[in-house]
């Protein structure tokens, strides 16, 4: 990529949280650590693999949350701090109560503090669950009950680790995500610190980096915090759908093409262009602490469809499915390395 000329030098003098996605089996290769290190990476954003508890008489953990936890150790060893995201409703076993009683949320939120105390040295930053706007992630629960979960949720892990900073995050901007916002983080008692933003311009959605500017102040001014981008990206692979195959409203997975792109598609060279130019927005706001690109690696297959020719899981990877790195990797070191050499370290929150 070159010398980067970012705009945003001029407007920053402090830290930057510099994050990535990655699932469980990306984080435990070596070869991955290392290039993760090379690129500047500090911080890695992952999540517990389901509920930690068998059964409720005895809390016995799970043999993946056992595994889980020496990994977290490990990278911890190995120099990243980690932003952890917490279950979702739909995996808490039916014994810790029915969805939606007094029962399961109690439970929800006993589990929320126990996980805050047990991961107190290590994990600062919490998220709880993902993207609970859509429904596939926060069924079975309705839009208002998911907003109960989210808040005894965060209750939870604040009176574990009262030093924790929590939050939560919806997939894009839409009229559900922005009135989950408002619910979570408009009152008298906020139990949440900074808040989480997704979006997929160019992708998902219409536009491309630049239409960050405008949602980002629009959440700005809605919750007065601290912005975390938990999830932004551009897919290296797809095709553009025609406008016939577009007015049709048949998904992605089954077009096998894209909806939307920006400027030239989506190809390697634009995906590496699209983080430059995404990165110069958020680094110009000063409210914007942090963002973690989704994601570390390409996949062979997407998860939603099960099939190794779809665009929509397999292309947002800084490295392709055999570890190789893309432009995109050395766009997103360049970014990090032109920081450094122009920023001093800070914290995020005044203590």
């Amino acid at each position: 990529m070159g010398n980067i000329q970012l705009k945003w030098l001029k407007y920053m003098k402090n830290d930057f949280m510099f994050g990535i996605y990655c699932d469980n089996t990306d984080i435990q290769r070596k070869s991955a650590i290392k290039q993760m290190h090379e690129a500047g990476i500090e911080w890695i954003r992952t999540q517990i693999p389901g509920f930690p508890f068998r059964k409720p008489e005895k809390l016995e953990f799970t043999d993946s949350f056992l595994a889980f936890t020496k990994m977290i150790k490990n990278l911890r060893t190995n120099g990243f701090k980690i932003l952890l995201i917490t279950f979702f409703p739909s995996q808490i076993p039916e014994s810790f109560g029915t969805y939606g009683s007094r029962k399961y949320y109690q439970n929800c939120e006993n589990v929320c503090r126990f996980l805050a105390q047990y991961f107190e040295r290590d994990v600062q930053y919490w998220k709880i669950a993902n993207e609970m706007n859509l429904e596939m992630f926060r069924k079975p629960l309705t839009i208002d009950e998911a907003i109960r979960f989210l808040k005894v949720c965060g209750r939870g892990i604040k009176k574990g680790n009262p030093s924790a900073k929590v939050c939560v995050n919806m997939a894009d901007f839409d009229e559900t995500a922005l009135y989950m916002y408002k619910k979570v983080y408009c009152g008298k008692k906020v139990i949440f610190d900074y808040v989480g933003a997704n979006g997929y311009f160019g992708s998902w959605h219409p536009g491309g980096p630049h239409s960050w500017a405008t949602v980002l102040e629009e959440l700005y001014k809605l919750t007065k915090k601290p912005i975390v981008i938990q999830e932004w990206g551009y897919s290296s692979k797809g095709d553009f759908t025609t406008e016939e195959e577009r007015s049709t409203g048949v998904y992605p997975c089954k077009l096998k093409k894209w909806w939307y792109k920006w400027k030239d598609g989506h190809s390697e060279k634009e995906q590496a262009k699209y983080i430059v130019e995404a990165m110069n927005v958020f680094l110009s706001k000063h409210y914007v602490i942090g963002a973690f690109y989704f994601m570390w690696s390409d996949r062979e297959r997407c998860w939603q469809c099960g099939s190794p020719d779809c665009p929509v899981e397999t292309g947002w990877g800084l490295v392709d499915t055999k570890g190789n790195p893309k432009p995109s990797y050395y766009a997103y070191q360049n970014v990090i390395q032109s920081f450094e050499q122009t920023s001093s370290r800070r914290n995020c929150f005044k203590d």
